[in-house]
Order: C-alpha cells, then sequence, then structure tokens
C-alpha cells in the first residue's frame, strides 16, 4: 500500500504463491504423475514375470497350482511341506528364490535349519551350487536362498531363453 497525498495505491502482485512457484507445482505434479505411471508398468511387468514363472512351475509340480501370480517383487508358495515355504523374489535385473522355514516355533525352525544344514555339502551338490545359509538367530524363521544373478523382470534375454516354448528341464 502507498499513499500519495489524498490517493492510496495498491500494488496487487502475486505473493503467495510465488509466480516461480506455480512451475515448480507444475513440475512436482507431473514428477508424481510419471511415478504413478512407472509404478503401474512396474506392476504390469512383474505381474506377467509371475505369470510365466507359474506356468513354468506348474509345468513341472502341482504344488503351484493354487498360486496367482501378483505385483509384488515377491512371490510365495508352498513347498509341500507345512513350515517350509518357496519364496521367490525378483528385481529388474536379478531373481531368486528361498526356502523359508517357519514352523512358528523359534527352537523347531533352528532344529530344522541346523538338520539341513548338517547335510549342507550334499544338498548343494544335488542342486548344482552353494546356497546361502541364514540361521538368523534373531528372529523365528531360517532362510536357505540362492539369487540367480540374472533373469529380473527387465532381462529381456534371460526372460526369453528360460519361458521359451518347449523348453525342457
Amino acid at each position: 500500500v502507498f499513499r500519495h497525498g489524498a490517493d492510496v495505491l495498491l500494488d496487487v502482485q502475486q505473493v503467495i504463491p510465488l509466480p516461480e512457484a506455480a512451475e515448480y507445482q507444475i513440475q512436482v505434479r507431473q514428477k508424481e504423475q510419471q511415478v504413478k505411471v512407472d509404478r503401474a508398468e512396474r506392476h504390469d511387468v512383474r505381474r506377467r514375470f509371475w505369470t510365466h514363472l507359474l506356468m513354468a512351475a506348474k509345468a513341472k509340480t502341482p504344488l503351484h497350482a493354487n498360486v496367482s501370480p501378483g505385483d509384488d517383487n515377491w512371490l510365495w508358495a508352498s513347498s509341500g511341506v507345512s513350515g517350509l515355504d518357496w519364496m521367490y523374489s525378483v528385481k529388474q535385473r536379478d531373481s531368486g528364490v528361498s526356502l523359508y522355514i517357519d514352523f512358528e516355533d523359534q527352537a523347531l525352525n533352528k532344529a530344522a535349519f541346523e538338520s539341513l544344514e548338517a547335510k549342507k555339502s550334499a544338498i548343494e551338490q544335488a542342486f548344482g551350487g552353494p546356497l546361502v545359509w541364514h540361521r538368523l538367530d534373531d528372529r523365528r524363521c531360517s532362510i536357505i536362498s540362492f539369487n540367480l544373478g540374472t533373469g529380473g523382470y527387465r532381462d529381456d534375454e534371460a526372460i526369453a531363453r528360460e519361458f521359451r516354448p518347449g523348453r525342457g528341464g
């Protein structure tokens, strides 16, 4: 407000938000919208990945017959033994699988883990390579895992190789 004699002059400039902030707000909204699009795309891609993995698994075992593909980067499936479950995980460029040991009793879980670990050499030989053994003393469960180091949901070459029609194995 300015006074010039009896006249009162008003300066009506936008103060809040600052004119520069309007452009920033537009950029923030555009970025939020892109994040939503990227998230939706990632979920669609992972769902397709799980669909292919489950088709391949169902051809080998009935244990995955009732498992549905999801949008997450993990998927649970029964091993056929209560307290032992498979947890598949997938990232953009790699994937893995874990045997999740949880009989809902920490002492029983640790005993089961130790029983398997006592046969570690034979298990890894039958598997065809080393596994990662997680006793997890600070948690109820224990985990035995393997990371492929490849085969993620954006690894098109590995997906084509693993899920091509007629592939045996």
